[in-house]
Parts: structure tokens; sequence; C-alpha cells
């Protein structure tokens, strides 16, 4: 098992009629568990495989503003849905030496918050190279690549809104140290392409920290 803690911070950047306004700070929780369902031994082949499949949990620690609802102002504009949302998530990593490749794909089933308001379900996916250094029991693992979001229409009493679905694709970067069970994470993540909720919210950086356990 492998049991990881998530707390990104985002900077985001919209347009009104009064001027450009900007929205940062830390987004909401998420504690995802993963099960290792397939493993290669290390010595048994030239590359090595890993697939973990796992779920997790969103809890509402970023800001949700019902202000940010109003008139013309898209909801997404938000460091947090306000709600309780669950995760289910699959992992694959194929390794030779100290040259890696980790794939991700996740999907995000998101519920109505305190303002009956319900944030489309997202779909996560992302891949990218990393090389390991080992010195005795610290692992230190750099890495690039890719990450996509696919977020689906939002609902408010149960009625779809408009303009609220979209992607992104970000260039990723990240660094990561381990000693032991522990690890600990950073990346920061930098827009390639977007079409948000029809022009309405421009994605700028994110970066974020994660924290990591091997039971």
């Amino acid at each position: 098992w492998q049991l990881t803690a998530l707390l990104p911070y985002h900077d985001h950047e919209r347009e009104r009629t009064t001027g450009n306004e900007q929205l940062r700070g830390l987004g909401d929780l998420t504690v995802l568990a993963l099960y290792t369902v397939y493993q290669t031994h290390r010595d048994s082949t030239v590359y090595t495989h890993k697939l973990q499949l796992g779920g997790g949990i969103k809890a509402p620690t970023g800001k949700y503003s019902l202000s940010n609802n109003a008139g013309s102002v898209n909801p997404s504009f938000q460091l947090g849905t306000g709600s309780w949302d669950y995760l289910l998530a699959a992992e694959y990593v194929v390794k030779r030496n100290r040259v890696g490749v980790n794939t991700l794909l996740n999907y995000t089933i998101k519920t109505s918050n305190g303002k009956d308001y319900r944030f489309g379900n997202q779909t996560n996916y992302g891949a990218g190279i990393f090389y390991l250094f080992e010195w005795g029991k610290l692992k230190i693992l750099p890495q690039a690549g890719v990450s996509g979001e696919i977020y689906e229409s939002n609902y408010q009493h149960g009625q779809v809104v408009h303009d609220t679905s979209g992607d992104v694709l970000f260039g990723k970067y990240g660094l990561e140290a381990g000693f032991g069970k522990f690890s600990m994470g950073v990346n920061l993540m930098q827009p390639i392409a977007q079409n948000l909720t029809g022009g309405n919210v421009e994605a700028r950086y994110r970066w974020g920290i994660n924290l990591n356990y091997s039971l």
C-alpha cells in the first residue's frame, strides 16, 4: 500500500469589465491510497513493471465563494469545490536501471456542496520520465512530463450550468525525496494548452506538495 496526501497551490486569472482579477491560495486536500496489484522482481527482467490501483477522498479545504457564481463570473473560478469528492486511481511505472516512465489516470466523482452546487466530474491523466539517485536509504527522483485535466459540466439545483466544461494540458516538473517508507515531493505545473469554460478562466502556473507513506 502507498498513502499520499496532496495540497495544491493555485494561481488563476480572469478578465472582468472592471479589470483583471487573480485568485491565489491553497486548494482542496486530497488523500489517496494505492495498492500494488502487480510488480516484477528487480532481478527478473531488464525492465521492471509496477501497477497500482486505488482510491481516495478530497476534503473541502480550499475556499469556495458563492459570490463567484454571481452575474457573468464563471463559477469554476474557485480555489475549492466546497464539497467532499471521491477518487478512483491507477498508476503504472516501467523502469530500466535508474530511468523510468510513470503514467497515471484518475477519475474524481464530485458531490453537491452546501450551496446546492456540484462541480463536474473530472478526469486527470499524466505521464513523465524520472531518474533515480540512491545513497543508501535516501532516494532522489527528479522528473518531467505532462499532465492533463478534463472537466465535465457543472450543475446548480440539478440543472446544467453552460460553459463550465473544458480541458487543460500542463507541462509538469518535480522533485521527490524518499527515506525508508516516507517520501516528500514538490512539483510545478505550467499550462501548454487550455480551453476552459468558454475562455472565461485562464489557468496559470500551479505548484503542489505531496507526502507519501508506504505501508
